[in-house]
């Protein structure tokens, strides 16, 4: 989520969804869901940096062992892609907390990823 930075982008999910226990609780309609999900993204129209991005003396005081290279890559841009499984906890259809855990690709996106929200993504 929110690494996928340029002047154009485009991004997609596709899930499955399972909703395999439904029961009641507090006299409400509950199910517990499972959702397999792959997420995938890829900028479209890059954004230009400077090519004296490594010689910004403040960077390098504040941050020294960090460099362009760790966060930029020049090479001609892919799809960065991500996949993964969720579990919801839904009350009354309308209330429900998602618990992500997800796994990327390419090690340059990162490595494994957890998130808890609300609602589907969809």
């Amino acid at each position: 989520m929110n690494r996928v930075i340029g002047d154009a982008f485009f991004m997609g999910n596709v899930e499955l969804r399972w909703k395999p226990v439904y029961f009641k609780f507090l006299k409400q309609d509950c199910y517990l869901g499972l959702n397999g999900f792959y997420d995938f993204g890829r900028v479209t129209k890059n954004i230009e940096l400077p090519n004296n991005f490594d010689l910004d003396l403040a960077f390098h005081d504040t941050y020294p062992t960090e460099t362009f290279s760790n966060y930029f890559k020049p090479e001609e841009e892919k799809f960065h892609q991500s996949a993964g499984v969720s579990i919801m906890l839904a009350m009354n259809q309308n209330f429900v907390i998602a618990v992500d855990i997800g796994k990327a690709f390419n090690e340059q996106d990162g490595n494994i990823g957890f998130s808890i929200g609300l609602n589907y993504l969809f």
